[in-house]
């Protein structure tokens, strides 16, 4: 329950005193959107979220601000694309007329994918800002940089503080990285799939 008075709460206020950084919620809101009203709406529930002792309220001790309220929105984002897919399996009355002059399953099946590639882009990116922590500070401000939608080497690096060139290189480095996570991860499907198949052989042979 949101209780403006809460110490949770309290703690969240003081932070989006910060003009800035409330600003960077947004953008952050948006690239994760992309609508004006979706994003908003977006910061205001990660918000609540946040103010509620019950829900995800931030611990300064374990992460800052910002990041927090990233985890907090993703998490959202991925929920809110959930109850897409599930409304995208009613064909009962809710349905838009030209939705039901088609075959729905076709959304529903792109709603799921949209899930699944949402988790594992949020959960590759996670593992990327993790490794570049303590060993390529810079890399890791172009990634929140990226994060917030801001493109270019040039906008990064006056996000960053830093510049053009240095921008384009710890970008570099940063996409050299996500390639071997993405391999990691392939390596370690590819494994699963084996494992898999290997229980299901020998299940079947029982």
């Amino acid at each position: 329950m949101f209780d403006k008075d809460a110490p949770s709460s309290k703690l969240v206020f003081e932070q989006l005193e910060d003009k800035k950084l409330s600003s960077d919620l947004y953008r952050y809101a948006y690239w994760r959107t992309h609508t004006e009203w979706d994003a908003k709406d977006l910061v205001a529930e990660a918000i609540v979220c946040a103010c509620d002792p019950d829900r995800k309220p931030w611990d300064p001790a374990k992460r800052t601000f910002f990041r927090h309220m990233r985890f907090v929105m993703d998490d959202l984002a991925v929920e809110q694309a959930r109850k897409g897919y599930a409304r995208f399996e009613d064909v009962g009355t809710k349905l838009e007329f030209e939705q039901v002059l088609v075959d729905p399953r076709p959304l529903a099946d792109e709603a799921l994918e949209n899930v699944s590639t949402q988790d594992r882009l949020a959960r590759w990116g996670e593992r990327l800002r993790e490794r570049m922590e303590g060993s390529d500070p810079l890399a890791v401000r172009v990634f929140d940089a990226c994060c917030l939608g801001i493109e270019g080497d040039d906008a990064r690096a006056a996000h960053t503080g830093c510049t053009e060139k240095e921008a384009h290189e710890a970008y570099r480095r940063l996409m050299y990285q996500a390639a071997k996570i993405v391999d990691e991860e392939a390596d370690l499907e590819a494994q699963r799939m084996k494992e898999a198949q290997r229980r299901a052989k020998k299940g079947g042979d029982a």
